[in-house]
């Protein structure tokens, strides 16, 4: 009898992937006169459709995808405002001093007005 290690291997190669011509013929060979290597190319062939069949994608919670929609249309409106702020800023600046230089331009013509006219 062969060493049915070497045809174990040639086994699970077949299983991952099809064989050189040499190789299929050297395990068809093997395995019609070898009962433990075809029961073990059963096995590792169930193996392998359960792990296809039971290896999924973790299922998302529900309201994964409206949660990130969600936090995404934050984050734009987050970035929008930013935006606008960086522009507003000296906008509001420019703003503050000319209203304050409107004023004071008011409270000194008032004042000289009242120095002058004796009020």
């Amino acid at each position: 009898m062969a060493d049915c290690g070497v045809y174990e291997s040639l086994i699970l190669e077949s299983i991952d992937g099809p064989l050189d011509a040499a190789g299929h013929e050297q395990l068809r060979a093997h395995l019609a006169t070898c009962a433990g290597c075809r029961d073990f190319q059963a096995i590792q062939s169930e193996l392998e459709s359960l792990l296809v069949r039971g290896i999924s994608e973790p299922a998302a919670p529900l309201d994964l995808e409206r949660r990130i929609r969600n936090e995404m249309a934050r984050e734009r409106w987050r970035t929008r405002l930013e935006a606008l702020f960086t522009i507003l800023e000296p906008v509001a600046a420019m703003a503050v001093v000319v209203v304050l230089g409107h004023w004071l331009t008011a409270v000194a013509a008032a004042a000289s007005a009242r120095l002058f006219n004796g009020g």
